[in-house]
């Protein structure tokens, strides 16, 4: 059973390479798995299973920073290995909307534009209560995205003028 999610026909794709090394490492010969593909659809499913896990594993790992946007809202959370670090701005106004790149960066040009759009900034620290990896996983399959670290320090700025 997979524990994150399968890889897509694409993503599957794109790691030809490293999923012909991941068979080289289970001791598996090419002509076996095309017979597998045939013959055993369960053995198949059950490594392209643990591949899966594998690479995701190593990607989930290795995420920094992933943030939530909606028209009036922004949360940054900072994947740190045993608790995160969640930053936000809720503004409450219409004239704006924070998923366009435009209106953050106007947002952001002024400690006048913050204060016009009577902005909330908020902060929350929290202990993971799985391993990081489901943490994060969790976040993308409900809507995060994986991001840099800019959004976060241009926030955590803010918090700390606050």
């Amino acid at each position: 059973m997979v524990k994150y999610r399968k890889l897509n026909q694409d993503e599957l794709e794109e790691l030809k390479d490293d999923f012909i090394k991941f068979l080289a490492s289970q001791s598996i010969a090419s002509e076996d798995w095309e017979a597998w593909k045939t013959t055993d659809k369960e053995k198949v499913n059950e490594l392209l299973d643990l591949f899966s896990d594998i690479v995701l594993e190593k990607v989930l790992a290795d995420v920094k920073f992933l943030e939530m946007l909606s028209s009036n809202e922004i949360k940054i959370f900072s994947m740190h290995k045993e608790d995160a670090r969640m930053v936000g701005i809720r503004i409450n106004s219409d004239e704006i909307d924070l998923r366009k790149e435009e209106d953050l960066n106007t947002y952001f040009s002024s400690n006048e534009k913050v204060k016009r759009y009577n902005s909330e900034v908020f902060q929350l620290e929290k202990k993971y209560t799985k391993v990081k990896t489901e943490e994060v996983f969790f976040l993308l399959e409900n809507g995060a995205a994986i991001t840099n670290e800019t959004l976060f320090s241009s926030i955590d700025a803010l918090l700390k003028k606050g």
